[in-house]
């Protein structure tokens, strides 16, 4: 209630008469003195106090809760006094009266130039200033006369000027924030409302003691039965209800503003979530899948939270966000509720109905104190108190009425399951008996026939071992067949001293082989890769062995590139490759060593010569072309390279085995670049060194991977 101009004297004075019990029935906070005696002025002057101060200068204001948005604050220090006079009823002389303050920053109030009330500290900026928020409550004076009397309220809120942009409140106004509301006389008026202030605390402590409970009830229901959600969804709603009472409850009784600036924010985000739970219950229990109504709610309400931490705050009352979720989000979340129960209901959804009845009152009652939701509190303020602990136990009073019997239900299934599952595996208990007996019968006439080819494949591996140790033998045989045309070590060594040879086959035998001979005063070696590895290999490295025999021993060529030139056309003559087209061949690299003149000829088939000298490594690639195979062109001619020797040289012949073995950590390609680097790593070294280095690298890189090809590397150093 406001007290209207009739109640102020010719003088503009505030006449304060006795309550009625209908007044103070209606007003819990007594009525809050709204008029235009109030005068504002901006500053802080302590002769403003002083009864005979002449404030005829200061701006008339009909209220003290002034807004950040209002004229009067555009540009607002912190610090304001406001003055009203007033005298009392002649009833009320002598007697003592009382009023109720509510506010948030610092305040002193002063009476007739005397304090007889403060909150907080008055202070200059936020730093010496101690803002509190104070729900209400009351002081009481006793006047002796019927004269005109002054109220002087000194109030700073420096806290609120600075933050109060940026922290939402849907409770109180941003700006001045106090005000004074008058009671009456003080025995019975003041005893009447706080008894009534009592019982509307001790419920809200009730209730959302209750819900607490049920809260996690059910959420431990969850924890340990996952495979039903409807326990966590019903718990959450519980729980949001009761933290949003506790707030509230809370609000009542704190003092540090910072504290109710904090748990505002808290409670606007769990009224968020209230609805997002509720949704996602009621999604739960009536569809197999969410709707896409439920994501673009998701979206909505989401939204509202965000505005909190994005947008500043700007209007009280109503601010942006609640104008947001009472005007947009609760009325479509509602909307959707009822969407989906009737949906439900028509359906015959299990227990729809008795949810349906819970959330319809629910909604009813919500839809009330949406309506009247930003009306004067003073006026409505039980009735939406008790409208709203009601609205909340009747939605959960059905929820929890419905989870009964969904996990009633729930239990009803797994015993039917499990009756099912007993008659079944009884049924299938009888069934695998006879299917064990069929199966043992089966498998007596199998093992009857197992013995029988049991024996025949003795026989048969008897056979087969037989035939391999005779390969085997033939192999090993014509290892040593192999090994016996190869250069004894001794010849090598009496020609070219200062050398090593690197010879691994993948198999017994191998299709690499190296040759050595004299001839003309020259000293003829080669390394060879024939086609193929193994057995077919190793045919092809005989049949190069003679040839070469043939040409340089016996024909006494020994230029590198007419000797390639020649075992060229003697392998397809050999292979009689002109009639048949076969690709078999080989890939190699040769040297022509005159140690008298120093003079070192190559020539290549596909295969290239590394040398160094002077510390620097040098490769001479062979020509693209192979010994042997299809032949396109009229004539194949191989080139010759001459390389001067005078100064001390290492030269190596390699077929491509070292480079194409897997290995690393990749399980790649040792590769042709990093073979370079490590012979030149290791060429100042003696040559059986250099050997070993080889050997030890390659297995390394190899680990456990198989070797792919024949292996074959030559130094010499002359």
């Amino acid at each position: 209630m406001i007290l209207s101009a009739q109640e102020l004297d010719e003088e503009g004075v505030l006449i304060l008469k006795p309550l009625s019990k209908e007044q103070i029935n209606k007003n819990v906070f007594g009525l809050v003195l709204k008029n235009k005696g109030w005068r504002y002025k901006d500053g802080d002057n302590l002769e403003w106090a002083n009864p005979r101060y002449d404030d005829s200068d200061w701006e008339k204001i009909s209220t003290t809760e002034l807004n950040l948005s209002d004229s009067l604050l555009q540009n607002w220090s912190g610090n304001i006094w406001v003055r009203l006079k007033f005298k009392v009823d002649s009833s009320l002389i002598g007697k003592p009266i009382s009023f109720y303050f509510r506010g948030l920053g610092a305040s002193e109030i002063y009476l007739d130039g005397v304090k007889i009330f403060e909150f907080g500290k008055i202070g200059t900026n936020i730093k010496n200033e101690q803002a509190q928020y104070i729900f209400k409550d009351s002081f009481t004076v006793s006047l002796n006369d019927s004269n005109t009397h002054t109220f002087a309220i000194r109030h700073s809120n420096h806290f609120f000027l600075k933050l109060g942009s940026k922290v939402p409140s849907t409770d109180v106004s941003l700006g001045t924030n106090f005000s004074i509301s008058y009671v009456g006389k003080t025995n019975t008026n003041l005893n009447s409302l706080d008894q009534r202030f009592g019982y509307i605390f001790y419920l809200f402590l009730a209730t959302s003691t209750l819900l607490t409970f049920v809260s996690f009830f059910h959420l431990s229901i969850y924890f340990f039965v996952r495979e039903d959600a409807t326990n966590l969804w019903f718990g959450l709603v519980a729980l949001s209800i009761s933290i949003n009472l506790i707030i509230v409850f809370k609000s009542t009784i704190i003092a540090s503003l910072t504290t109710a600036f904090i748990l505002t924010t808290i409670n606007y985000i769990v009224r968020v979530l209230y609805y997002i739970f509720i949704l996602r219950f009621l999604y739960f229990c009536f569809y197999p899948k969410p709707p896409l109504s439920w994501f673009l709610l998701l979206v909505l309400l989401s939204i509202n939270i965000l505005l909190i931490f994005v947008l500043p705050y700007q209007y009280n009352p109503p601010t942006i966000y609640e104008t947001m979720y009472w005007f947009i989000s609760t009325p479509l979340c509602l909307l959707e509720i009822v969407r989906i129960l009737i949906k439900a209901i028509i359906k015959k959804k299990k227990n729809a109905f008795i949810i349906g009845w819970g959330f319809g009152l629910f909604t009813v009652l919500w839809c009330f104190l949406m309506l009247y939701n930003l009306t004067d509190i003073g006026i409505k303020f039980i009735h939406m108190v008790v409208v709203f602990i009601v609205s909340q136990l009747f939605l959960i009073l059905s929820m929890q009425v419905f989870v009964l019997r969904h996990n009633r239900s729930k239990e009803k299934e797994v015993l039917q399951l499990a009756k099912d599952k007993a008659e079944i595996l009884e049924n299938q208990k009888e069934k695998l008996e006879e299917q064990v007996q069929e199966r043992t019968e089966e498998l007596q006439t199998a093992n009857e026939e197992i013995l029988a080819i049991n024996d025949t494949l003795t026989e048969t591996l008897e056979t087969v071992e037989e035939q391999r140790d005779e390969i085997l033998s033939s192999i090993q045989y014509a290892q040593r067949i192999q090994a016996s045309i190869l250069p004894r070590d001794d010849y090598f060594q009496k020609l070219l001293p200062e050398h090593f040879i690197l010879f691994q086959p993948r198999d017994v035998v191998s299709g690499d082989f190296y040759w050595l001979a004299e001839s003309n005063s020259k000293i003829v070696l080669t390394a060879v890769d024939c086609t193929g590895h193994g057995v077919p290999g190793a045919f092809m490295s005989m049949v190069g062995n003679d040839l070469l025999n043939a040409i340089v021993k016996d024909k006494h060529i020994s230029k590198a590139n007419e000797i390639l030139t020649q075992l060229h056309k003697d392998v397809r003559q050999a292979l009689q490759q002109k009639e048949t087209q076969t690709n078999d061949g080989m890939d190699m690299a040769l040297v022509s060593i005159d140690l008298k003149n120093k003079i070192l000829e190559f020539a290549g088939a596909k295969n290239p010569l590394i040398y160094i000298q002077n510390g620097e490594l040098h490769q001479i690639k062979g020509d693209i072309m192979g010994i042997g195979g299809v032949q396109q062109e009229r004539e194949r001619v191989f080139t010759a390279h001459e390389i001067d020797i005078s100064k001390p040289t290492t030269f190596y012949l390699f077929s491509d085995g070292y480079q194409d073995q897997f290995g690393g950590k990749k399980g790649r390609k040792f590769m042709t670049k990093r073979f370079r680097e490590l012979l030149f790593d290791i060429h100042k070294k003696p040559m059986q060194e250099q050997k070993s280095i080889l050997e030890t690298t390659l297995k390394d890189w190899r680990g456990k991977e198989e070797q792919v090809d024949d292996i074959l590397v030559m130094g010499v150093r002359v």
